[in-house]
């Protein structure tokens, strides 16, 4: 028995060594085990918030993506409209150096017609001049009648 004590006890007290070593690389692997649990659940829930970013910047993107078409059709349509207001504003100088030249022409006349105006002015005054002396060519012709009736007389 003794034998039995001594080699059974000794196995025993080993065994029980071993059991408590084990539970303690027991209890230290089920902690292991919650933490990386936790941290799964933690991945899981990042994976989770990643994709509901990715969902709303998918959005985003695509907005952004629509917005730039429509900025580049309203630039399309404001480079035409600039085009148009190039070809009109040539248009327009074109108009303002013809009615330039306009104008120069009718400086032109206007002074040639202020010297017809002169002239006109001065034979106005003539024919004015001549009329005054009407009465005196109306009296002369009259004057000439008598005569010549007088003369018709004598003869």
């Amino acid at each position: 028995m003794d034998y039995i004590r001594a080699n059974v006890t000794d196995q025993c007290d080993q065994n029980q060594a071993a059991a408590d070593r084990i539970r303690a690389q027991l209890k230290g692997f089920e902690a292991k085990l919650k933490d990386l649990e936790r941290k799964l659940k933690e991945a899981g829930d990042n994976v989770k918030k990643a994709n509901a970013q990715n969902s709303l910047n998918t959005k985003s993107l695509n907005n952004l993506l629509r917005l730039v078409e429509d900025l580049k059709k309203e630039r399309k349509t404001v480079e035409e409209e600039m085009a148009m207001a190039e070809d009109e504003l040539q248009k327009t100088e074109d108009l303002v150096g013809m009615l330039s030249d306009s104008k120069t022409a009718y400086e032109r006349l206007a002074a040639q017609m202020d010297g017809a105006k002169t002239d006109l002015t001065k034979k106005v005054n003539e024919i004015s001049r001549a009329a005054g002396k009407e009465a005196i060519v109306r009296r002369a012709e009259e004057h000439a009648d008598t005569l010549s009736k007088l003369a018709m007389e004598l003869q």
